[in-house]
């Protein structure tokens, strides 16, 4: 039961709770809540957090989760014995928070950091490979046209290792199926050699997909 009035990591108190430790019935501090939330709201600029728990029957009710500065400040409209045993339940878990963990706590809020910090170095490790594949996309791809590459953006494209030689024949070959079939070739710049040409995408595959010989090529 007490999971569920007090959470660990944000240490809000149920309206379970409240009325419980209050003697009060828990329609009645939902009204006292109800009642009090805008003024709070227009003060505090938010409304109170409103969840749901499940009562004797298994049936699902609502219920406020509230942190300590709103739980005495509802607690301004009970009398002077429930906000006194209110108080005094909300030092005895702030006293709970602050005792010592014992070794298995101390270990398993180990393995819980472990676990977290491999899961943020699994998303840093596929965020990486994202954007190393678009980076690859855009050095291969021409400024003037969609479907144009050079012969290394397109190796690197489609994870080929190709040399300069090889490019350079390989480019060749590109070039000449393009003059024979009249399509058009482009040039773009590039910081080794200055300019070098692109071709369709589907030009290239074709001279991929021939055998390549990867020490003297010729045509």
């Amino acid at each position: 039961m007490e999971n569920l009035i007090l959470s660990s990591n944000d240490g809000r108190m149920s309206s379970v709770e409240i009325a419980r430790i209050t003697e009060k019935r828990h329609s009645d501090v939902l009204e006292s809540i109800r009642n009090m939330e805008p003024a709070w709201e227009k003060v505090a600029e938010r409304k109170f957090p409103l969840g749901s728990y499940r009562d004797a029957n298994n049936q699902e009710r609502p219920c406020f989760y509230l942190n300590k500065t709103e739980c005495l400040y509802v607690a301004t409209k009970f009398n002077d014995e429930a906000r006194a045993k209110l108080i005094l339940r909300w030092e005895e878990l702030e006293t709970k928070a602050r005792k010592p963990l014992t070794s298995a706590e101390m270990l398993l809020q180990q393995c819980q950091m472990l676990v977290e910090q491999e899961r943020r170095l699994k998303d840093v490790e596929e965020n990486q490979k994202s954007i190393e594949e678009k980076v690859a996309i855009i050095e291969a791809k021409t400024q003037t046209r969609p479907n144009y590459f050079t012969v290394v953006g397109y190796a690197t494209l489609n994870e080929i290792d190709v040399t300069i030689r090889l490019a350079s024949s390989l480019g060749k070959k590109a070039a000449s199926l393009c003059k024979k079939r009249g399509i058009p070739t482009e040039e773009i710049p590039d910081p080794r050699f200055g300019k070098v040409k692109t071709y369709p995408e589907s030009i290239l595959k074709e001279v991929f997909d021939q055998p390549l010989n990867r020490s003297v090529v010729k045509f």
